[in-house]
């Protein structure tokens, strides 16, 4: 191979690393300057002397008290405050969980998710989350456990952008969007996604095994760079679809084998958290639903709520509706993969008459809304329609910062009463 094509081939290689290294949104952030090396251990950093040979394992915690001792002694420009330190050490710690349920947002983002969490939303108009090739997270879940898995390929773990909320009457719905579609592109930039790599990787390694002369060979390995280097990552598109409320976007989404395009406006849009459609009341889990829902309750003996079409929803408010519609008793346990007690699930059983529940659910059906239903169902205070739900049962526990940043750290995973006895015998065989 001549050696401006080899350049090239090496450029490309580049880029496909690099992709594959920094797109994955449950992949560690590792120092620029090369002075600090995180180690694979998620309780222990490893701080590297002048000599790479050399290195002392310590505990986070003291890492991070002495790294601010530090900073504040030594640094020639003094930092601003302890609060600033300590927040960038948050940060890093919420990326090294590596869990793509634990999420660092910035003040604009996490000032956008608050205000969703009250049903006020911005961009086109529908919820985005990202979906994981479970093989590849499995996997991941397995090495950080320190269960030795040695082909996890970091390409795998680049998420697929899909579509798991529609705002009623919003720009995404009029532009014919769907619950599960997947976003594809954005302003003709190809979304970066796992199935792309390999498929851009399967392209060089054709190349490299071609008889193609120099000439050719480069135009298709400039080809395949272009593509890449024309491509976004998945956090930079959720970002542009929902936050902003000005400006619109072509938006390419795939939907099985079809593909469709359209350009969607961005706006501000309210979505109540209570809406009755017929004999069906819908329900989000925004803040506030357990009081409208209390409103519209009055002396009725039965009621039916559609819970699909569901965002994560707000936690804090799943127990409120509880509380309201259910009997006093337990409904479950949050449990999580360490030894620790579970936290139980009880309502404080306001309702003093008993009410006919028909809940309607589907695979749009997940967060708060998806434990509100498994949670009655297993005490057979509800008949089921339709199903099953999405199958996402973790607690999502949210956390605001001094500087307005924030994010959200799964706690646990509910077990409905019905699962208990398994999650207890689980976590007794459990070394």
């Amino acid at each position: 191979m001549q050696k401006g094509t080899s350049k090239l081939f090496a450029f490309a290689l580049g880029f496909l690393a690099a992709g594959a290294i920094f797109t994955g949104a449950v992949l560690r952030e590792k120092s620029t300057n090369g002075s600090i090396d995180w180690g694979n251990s998620a309780n222990h950093v490893v701080l590297m002397a002048d000599s790479q040979s050399n290195s002392v394992d310590i505990p986070e915690s003291v890492y991070f008290a002495k790294l601010i001792e530090l900073l504040q002694a030594q640094y020639v420009e003094k930092p601003e405050a302890t609060e600033k330190l300590a927040i960038g050490a948050v940060k890093g710690m919420v990326v090294s969980l590596q869990d793509p349920l634990a999420t660092f947002m910035d003040k604009t983002q996490f000032e956008a998710f608050a205000n969703a969490m009250h049903g006020k939303f911005e961009g086109i108009g529908a919820e985005l989350k990202f979906e994981f090739d479970p093989t590849a997270l499995e996997k991941l879940k397995k090495r950080l456990k320190g269960e030795g898995v040695e082909d996890l390929d970091s390409a795998t773990l680049i998420p697929n952008v899909v579509v798991s909320a529609i705002v009623p009457g919003s720009n995404a719905a009029k532009a014919g969007l769907k619950i599960g579609d997947q976003i594809i592109a954005v302003d003709g930039k190809t979304v970066l996604s796992t199935a792309m790599v390999e498929s851009l990787r399967s392209e060089i390694e054709t190349v490299r095994k071609s008889k193609l002369d120099e000439n050719a060979m480069n135009l298709r390995l400039r080809s395949i760079s272009d593509r890449f280097t024309n491509s976004t990552t998945p956090l930079r598109v959720k970002d542009h679809l929902t936050l902003g409320a000005t400006g619109e976007s072509t938006v390419e989404w795939e939907r099985g084998t079809n593909v469709f395009n359209a350009k969607i406006a961005k706006a501000r849009q309210t979505w109540e958290p209570i809406q009755e459609r017929g004999d069906a009341v819908e329900v989000r889990f925004f803040d506030g639903a357990d009081r409208e829902l209390a409103s519209r309750l009055d002396d009725k003996k039965a009621l039916t709520i559609d819970l699909r079409n569901s965002t994560q929803g707000s936690f804090e408010t799943l127990q409120k509706m509880l509380d309201l519609v259910a009997p006093a008793g337990v409904y479950g346990e949050i449990v999580t993969d360490k030894n620790a007690k579970p936290t139980r699930l009880v309502s404080q059983g306001q309702r003093t008459t008993p009410l006919d529940l028909t809940l309607i659910v589907d695979k749009s059906t997940r967060g708060a809304a998806e434990v509100f239903a498994l949670a009655l169902q297993s005490r057979k205070l509800a008949k089921i329609v339709g199903g099953p739900t999405a199958g996402e049962k973790a607690i999502i526990k949210t956390v605001l910062l001094p500087d307005g940043s924030g994010y959200t750290l799964p706690v646990g995973e509910f077990h409905p009463v019905l699962d208990t006895k398994v999650a207890r015998a689980e976590r007794e065989v459990r070394p």
